[in-house]
This record gives structure tokens, sequence and C-alpha cells, in this order.
């Protein structure tokens, strides 16, 4: 949703200083942007690099005349009070998106982000229309009106490399970039530019969940990033669900599923209705705080590649291993019954809380 929220910001700031340049007030497009700005505040935190980075820009290149706006304000207001629960919800909990922030910084790489962010912007069309794009914003005697958004790009971007953001923050940039490209093609030849075309489309034809999953097993290699999360979704369900059909139903009443990962358990949630599974939890990330198992539960049904509670149970043992037959993210993770937890649960579920 942010890639849809963060190009409509952008357009209408973009619409707002080409009409203010021919002489037209337009404020109502910035109450807009504080709409959007709402919405998207609720999506993810990320857009407030990018409003904070148009401001500065602004403040610096103009069109300074913005701040004296009334409906500026007004628009700045939306987003303000209704991110008032979001921010009191994140104090409540000891700000767990600057522990995101956090995590994703230890899992990201900087020197990979400048060529990862072109990758998703497409294979020579796009990376280069994101590189052009940038240069006409700063440079073109034309777009001078816009000059304020090529510094805010390039402020978004250096920011999040300096915070160790994924590559894939940047790409509400995209369409911006693109559009700032193309007012300069258009006044160039095309007949050279079928080619690039052509290779460019090879990405996302091999990134299309077209592939019978027989074919996907004996090539592993294809660099299908569906593939791993939208695969093995029912094999993964139908092996924790004979596991959990192979407790006594005395035992299956005080048994919990705990899955490692967000992943896990979105599938188990989704597919486990219909095998009868009770619903799943995960103490990683923003599943934690869905909640712990029931006080009463006295035994885990645990899904993981990794087994961090035998330090918090009495008894544990190996039920299986789930099977999918390809690359996965579901592939290869065991099944253990742990019992006898050595804590309550209200006390035991943050000690297992993993990021």
């Amino acid at each position: 949703m942010d890639l849809l929220q963060w190009t409509t910001i952008l357009w209408s700031l973009t619409r707002w200083a080409r009409l203010l340049h021919g002489g037209v007030d337009r404020d109502r497009l910035l109450l807009g942007v504080g709409l959007i700005t709402a919405l998207a505040v609720q999506t993810k935190f990320q857009v407030l690099v990018l409003i904070v980075a148009l401001l500065v820009s602004i403040a610096i290149t103009g069109p300074r005349s913005l701040f004296a706006r009334p409906a500026l304000w007004l628009a700045a207001a939306i987003p303000l009070v209704t991110a008032i629960p979001t921010l009191w919800w994140q104090a409540r909990h000891g700000w767990p998106a600057l522990a995101m922030g956090t995590a994703v910084n230890s899992e990201n790489d900087r020197l990979l982000m400048v060529p990862t962010a072109l990758f998703y912007a497409g294979l020579l069309v796009g990376a280069a229309c994101c590189c052009y794009g940038a240069l006409r914003l700063l440079r073109a005697p034309e777009l001078l009106p816009f000059r304020f958004l090529g510094w805010a790009a390039i402020a978004v971007f250096l920011f999040f490399l300096a915070a160790g953001g994924r590559p894939n923050y940047v790409a509400g940039l995209f369409g911006l970039l693109f559009a700032a490209a193309a007012t300069g093609l258009q006044r160039r030849t095309g007949k050279l530019l079928w080619p690039a075309y052509l290779l460019s489309a090879v990405l996302p034809l091999s990134l299309l969940p077209v592939y019978p999953l027989g074919f996907l097993a004996r090539h592993p290699e294809l660099p299908s990033y569906v593939r791993l999360y939208e695969t093995g979704w029912p094999e993964l369900t139908e092996a924790v669900a004979r596991a959990y059909r192979a407790l006594p139903a005395e035992q299956q009443r005080r048994t919990a599923i705990v899955a490692e990962n967000y992943y896990l358990a979105g599938a188990l949630d989704v597919f486990g209705r219909k095998a009868g599974l009770p619903r799943a939890y995960s103490p990683h990330r923003g599943y934690w705080f869905f909640g712990a198992p029931p006080e009463t539960t006295d035994s885990v049904l645990y899904v993981g590649s990794r087994n961090p509670l035998s330090v918090h149970f009495g008894r544990s043992r190996e039920l299986g291993e789930v099977e999918t037959g390809l690359v996965n993210v579901a592939q290869g993770n065991t099944i253990t019954l742990y019992q006898d937890p050595l804590q309550p649960w209200p006390a035991l579920w943050p000690r297992i809380r993993t990021i």
C-alpha cells in the first residue's frame, strides 16, 4: 500500500507546484496530501521520512510560499491527530517500531542498498530511468519549479542508506523518477530502446507465480521470491494437523500451536481452520502482540527450524518435519511437542519474544 500512497502524495505535490507556477492556486491538493499521509502513517511510519524531506527541501529551494498557506497546516494536523492512538499504543509497548528498525538494520547490507534498489526499479530501463529522472529533477532548467522533489528523493535515499533500511523502502520514489525521466525521453528517439525493454521484461516474467510446482522443485535456483513465501502452505498445515491429531483428545484441548515466525503462523491461521486446528501463536515480531496461549495450556506444538523453547519446558520430543518438495519458508521445519512449562504464560511469553 505504501507504494501507492507515496506516489499519490508526490503526484499531488507535483500538480500543486505546476499549477502554482502557472498562477493557479489549488490548495485542496494539499489537503489531499494530508489525508493520504494520515492513511500512510497507519501503513508504515517511513512516510514521515518522505514528508520531512519534502518540507526541508521546499524550505531550502522553494516554493517557500507553501508555508504561508493555511491549507498546509490543516493538512499537517490531519495525520498528527489521527496518529495519536498509534503513538499511544507504541509508547505503551516500548516503541516496537524502533526495535523493528534495529532488526531491519541488522538484516541488511548498506553496500547492497544502491544496486538492490535499482534492481527493484527494473533492469536496464527502470534503473536507468531512476538515475536519469533524479538528474533531470536536479539539473533540467524546465523542471526548476520541481527542484524540491529531486532533493527530497536524494534525502530520503540517504536517510535509509544511513539508517540501514531495506532497499524497497525507497520504491515509493520510482513513479516520480520515472515521470521525470519520461519528460526528457519524450523528446528523444525511442527506436533503440526496444531491446532494453525486452530484456527488462525477463525479470518480472521469472517472478510470476505461474510455473508448475514440479518444475520449481527441479529448479530451486530460479529467483522466485513468491515461491519462497507462498508455496508449501497446505503441506505445512497437513504436517502440523497430523501431529496434532495424534495427540490424545484431552491433551489436544491443553495444547497450543506456536510457530517460530509470522510467516508460518499466518499460513497456519489461514489453512488451519479447515484442518480443524486451533489458532496459531507466534512470539515473532508483530504476531507476539496478538497475545499468548491461554494460561491453561500445558503443551505446545512448536513449528520452527530452531528450538528456543527447550529451556522453558520440562519435556520435549520431535514429532516430525515439514516436507514440501520445494525450497521455501515451510520446508524442513521441525514439529516439536513441548510439555510442562516452567513458568506461567504471562511470565513466559515476554521471555520468548523474538524480533
